[in-house]
């Protein structure tokens, strides 16, 4: 199945720029598309918005940085897989091709 998603759409749906959404079209429909190939074309769609909404709203920097009164934290936001916290993976489980190897 191929992603039939465009630009417009990830606008819309995932609440991103215009050049965010050219830009992250293409990222999201790689990762998708490589994940689970033989998915359905809706699933893939929304996989596709999920992942190009997740990277969209994820800092792009390692560390962020929050100070409430006199205490500060800092913690990583973007140390995570794209598919996996944007529920793209679970969408696209059940079409994932699983192999075993010889060791």
């Amino acid at each position: 199945m191929a992603v039939t998603v465009d630009a417009a759409t990830v606008v819309a749906a995932a609440q991103v720029s215009e050049d965010q959404a050219a830009r992250l079209l293409a990222v999201a429909t790689t990762l998708v598309e490589r994940y689970a190939p033989n998915a359905p074309e809706a699933i893939q769609n929304e996989a596709v918005i999920r992942v190009a909404g997740w990277l969209g709203q994820t800092p792009a920097g390692s560390f962020t940085r929050v100070q409430t009164g006199p205490r500060e934290t800092e913690y990583a936001p973007g140390q995570k897989g794209a598919l996996r916290h944007s529920g793209a993976m679970s969408l696209l489980a059940p079409w994932k091709v699983r192999r075993g190897g010889a060791i």
